[in-house]
């Protein structure tokens, strides 16, 4: 399936009855609760998605915030100026396999829940123009990407 968010103050919750391949946000609330529906792609540009559980393939935030919530992977997470991943609302472990942080940027995981497989790529920018918040007594080891 496809689903898009028109720009609004819409508010989208989906069961897990819902078959969901593209997600695709310029606004308003999204829920997805369940397993069964997560979108292998999203691409969000406004307003706040909340993903309870579920596998993602790739999470593309260029606006907004997106809340991953419950067990389960994102192979793959951009976060652009502006736009927030918040890891914060459920003290479940996940995983991040592969994590781009661009300028204005945030990554919140304060009480560290997630695993980041391959670290967090900073690209085209330098940790004082991001949010990097990976919570308390934490070794950040730089390396060329």
């Amino acid at each position: 399936g496809y689903l898009t968010n028109i720009t609004g103050d819409a508010l989208v919750k989906a069961g897990t009855g819902l078959t969901l391949t593209t997600l695709n946000q310029s606004g308003g609330i999204v829920v997805l609760q369940g397993f069964a529906n997560t979108p292998t792609l999203v691409n969000k540009t406004a307003g706040t998605l909340t993903i309870n559980g579920g596998s993602v393939t790739t999470v593309t935030v260029d606006g907004g915030k997106f809340n991953y919530n419950g067990v389960g992977t994102i192979t793959t997470l951009n976060i652009s100026d502006g736009a927030e991943a918040n890891f914060t609302q459920d003290m479940s472990a996940r995983t991040v396999t592969n994590a781009n942080l661009y300028k204005g940027g945030s990554i919140i995981d304060s009480f560290k829940t997630v695993t980041w497989t391959n670290g967090v790529d900073l690209v085209r920018c330098s940790l004082a123009e991001v949010t990097l918040d990976l919570g308390i007594h934490v070794t950040i080891t730089p390396s060329a990407v």
